[in-house]
């Protein structure tokens, strides 16, 4: 269970990835935001498979940066493979749980999910005081989830997005033996979670989280939706839901174009045409629909 961790660089900002192989371009779009937007040099800590080819997109990517990856076939990950999710997921966001215990000798990690484009240096959360905290996280702003405030038995007090969380590895190790740790979350995955790995975390860590300002992430529902307000205002914009960006049915078009400003140098020109002429067509199709679905005649709306 032991990673490659040598050369160290402490004054570099270790950030804490994982994606499977549908998610690889977002994955490489959003690192490759972090990289264009921040000055120090970023240590990236994989866990997952990645090819050949994949390692050296990102290492291009990467720049100077150390590289390690983790591969998840490991015995920690087993008690995730059983786990039926929806489409939208993989297992890979399971992976951030067991993150401390993967990398033991890195005390800092900054895990960030792959639907997240960052328009500020990346630094300001990773250095953010912890005071003692064993993890940091931005509180979670969704209509639904933001009102969460009791997991099985477990009351939440505030209830945090697990898209951006620092984790305090060693403090972490200190709280808690792997084993210790590995035994809470075999519970936690029988009980009744809504959002799987986020509720994992929302429990373990409900008293021991630090809260980043809300001016670090915002979602695309939130009321800013106007790309200059938003790179103005906010160091990192979450593109959550069950439809992405990149994704062809995506006609969120007030904000796609922060996303593509990053997106167009790992996507092929040729997938973002398409992607760009489908989602308008199907948009076009998704309003007729709806507008002759209310003109319908009901049963007590019959016409003469």
């Amino acid at each position: 269970m032991k990673a490659q961790t040598n050369n160290i660089d402490k004054d570099c900002i270790n950030l804490l990835m994982s994606c499977d192989d549908r998610f690889f371009k977002p994955f490489l779009t959003t690192l490759y935001s972090v990289i264009k937007n921040t000055e120090s040099s970023v240590n990236l800590y994989f866990i997952g498979h990645l090819s050949q080819k994949q390692i050296f997109k990102v290492k291009k990517i990467l720049g100077n940066g150390d590289f390690k990856i983790y591969d998840s076939c490991e015995d920690i990950f087993n008690n995730f493979q059983n786990i039926v999710l929806p489409p939208q997921y993989s297992q890979n966001i399971f992976f951030r749980i067991y993150a401390p215990y993967v990398f033991q000798k890195v005390d800092k990690l900054l895990w960030i999910d792959s639907d997240i484009i960052f328009t500020d240096d990346i630094s300001l959360m990773f250095n953010y005081e912890m005071n003692g905290k064993l993890i940091a996280a931005w509180q979670d702003i969704h209509p639904v989830s933001s009102k969460i405030k009791k997991i099985d038995n477990y009351d939440i007090k505030t209830y945090f997005c697990s898209g951006i969380v620092l984790f305090n590895c060693s403090a972490i190790r200190k709280r808690y033996t792997l084993n210790k740790y590995r035994g809470i979350v075999d519970h936690l995955l029988k009980t009744n979670l809504r959002m799987f790995d986020q509720d994992i975390l929302n429990i373990i860590f409900r008293n021991d989280v630090e809260f980043f300002p809300s001016c670090f992430s915002t979602y695309i529902w939130n009321k800013y939706n106007d790309i200059k307000i938003i790179v103005d205002n906010f160091s990192s914009f979450h593109y959550a839901g069950d439809v992405k960006p990149w994704q062809k049915r995506y006609y969120n078009f007030k904000n796609e174009s922060l996303y593509w400003k990053y997106g167009k140098h790992n996507f092929a020109l040729s997938y973002i045409i398409y992607r760009f002429l489908y989602s308008r067509i199907y948009f076009v199709f998704k309003c007729l629909y709806f507008i002759f679905k209310r003109k319908k005649p009901g049963k007590d709306n019959k016409v003469l």
